[in-house]
Parts: C-alpha cells; sequence; structure tokens
C-alpha cells in the first residue's frame, strides 16, 4: 500500500572505493532529487572499523571484507530532499513505510559501481535519523533546519570520528546526544550511577557507544568512556 508523503529526507552514501563513478551517480540524484548539502568525510583510519560497525549496527572485523570492500578513505554523503517518495510498507519493518524510489536507485548505483554494498541510501525515517545521528550527531529535524535552502555546489569537509568514538569528553556531551533520541532518557542513581532508560538496549548502546559489562552481576550493565575515565551505565527498561 502507498501512502502519500509531501516530501521526504534522503540520504545516499558513496563509499570510497565507489567515487569513480561519483559524478554519474550525482548527476543522476541531482535530476531526481533536491540536493540540500554534499559532504566529504573522512574517519581516522584507525577508528575506522569501529565507526563502520556503529552505522551498520554488527561487530566487524579489522580487515575484513567490508572495510576492504568499502575502501578506508574519504567518502561522500549526499543530503537531499526526495518531492515526491514512494511510500510502501517495508518488508522488513511491520508498520514502517520505506521509500520506493530511493531503494531502486539505492540498487541502480550499486549496479554502476560493481554490483556491490558501495553506496548506501536511507530507506526510511527511522533510517534517516539514525544515519545522521552517527555521521553528523544531527537529527533528521535538526538536518532540515540547517539544511533549509538548495545546495549552492559548496561541499563541507569532516575530518573526525563519529560521536563518542573515543568515549565522551563529560557527562553533559552525553546527554546532550541523549536528548536526541526518542524515548531515551538520562538519569542520576545512587553513587552517582547513570541510569538509561529505553525500550531498546541494542540500538541505544549501539548510538551512545556503551560496552556490555558481561562480568558484573547486573545483567543489564554497560560502560562508557567518559572524561577519560570507565563509568558505569544500567540500562532500564522504558
Amino acid at each position: 500500500m502507498r501512502r502519500k508523503m509531501e516530501k521526504m529526507l534522503q540520504l545516499f552514501l558513496i563509499w570510497e572505493n565507489g567515487r569513480k563513478h561519483e559524478e554519474k551517480i550525482l548527476n543522476d540524484i541531482s535530476a531526481k532529487y533536491e540536493i540540500l548539502q554534499i559532504f566529504d568525510i573522512k574517519w581516522p583510519q584507525t577508528e575506522f572499523v569501529n565507526n563502520l560497525s556503529r552505522f551498520y549496527g554488527k561487530r566487524l572485523p579489522s580487515g575484513g571484507k567490508k572495510e576492504k570492500e568499502c575502501g578506508t578513505g574519504e567518502f561522500t554523503l549526499v543530503l537531499c530532499y526526495d518531492n515526491n517518495p514512494n511510500m510502501v510498507n517495508d518488508e522488513h519493518h511491520s508498520g514502517m513505510q520505506s521509500n520506493a524510489n530511493a531503494i531502486k536507485d539505492k540498487y541502480t548505483y550499486r549496479q554502476w559501481t560493481g554490483g556491490g554494498y558501495l553506496v548506501h541510501a536511507s530507506d526510511n525515517m527511522n533510517e534517516v535519523n539514525d544515519n545522521l545521528l552517527i555521521l553528523l550527531s544531527i537529527t533528521a529535524k535538526e538536518a532540515e533546519n540547517q539544511y533549509s535552502k538548495p545546495w549552492n555546489g559548496e561541499r563541507i569537509k569532516i575530518s573526525r570520528s563519529v560521536m563518542g568514538a573515543k568515549g565522551w569528553k563529560n557527562e553533559q556531551e552525553l546527554r546532550k546526544i541523549v536528548d536526541k533520541l526518542s524515548n531515551v532518557k538520562l538519569l542520576s542513581g545512587p553513587n552517582k550511577e547513570l541510569i538509561i532508560s529505553t525500550a531498546d538496549f541494542a540500538y541505544t548502546s549501539r548510538l551512545l557507544n556503551l560496552k556490555k559489562r558481561f562480568k558484573l552481576f547486573k545483567k543489564n550493565q554497560y560502560m562508557a568512556v567518559i572524561n577519560g575515565r570507565n563509568r558505569n551505565i544500567l540500562l532500564k527498561a522504558a
């Protein structure tokens, strides 16, 4: 079933090893979508695989197939609007709507780059928001406010890791990101213990770069590096 939507924020990402076909892909995107901004992003090589793991939500080995396929150099992020999205039921997520236009174009661009996975696209609004938080530390709504005008042709260069890659500067920095997550709250427990209330432990721990503490008695105990020190964080069901 198709649902009418006036427009939809959309992301396309071209990994380093797909950029040889970038001009052709960008020409096609610009013909079909309203480009708001293009970013050239470079992650530190020593942190690339960890960033890639957080982006895709799965543990990836250093020097593994996915890292070699993508390349560890600068990649391209395109933020755009689909002004006539074709919203259909998502076959992988019950009750969610995905943009069939972006899915179709993603597979086309992957064929142009050799048939692998060198082009990523956000299929639905949850993925748009997730991708933006990981890549730019902003929500979809913040992106729409910040990049509200059509692209002026200038690309923004970003040379840094993803949020929290080496931990958090302080509790305030962590709280700032927690406040961007839906239905997630950062609370203070006894003895200055941090408690995060969330309905999705896996999603929240990935976004906030929390590590599981298996040897502790509390099964929902995680750890975060805050101000250079390990801090225990208890995840609590919302």
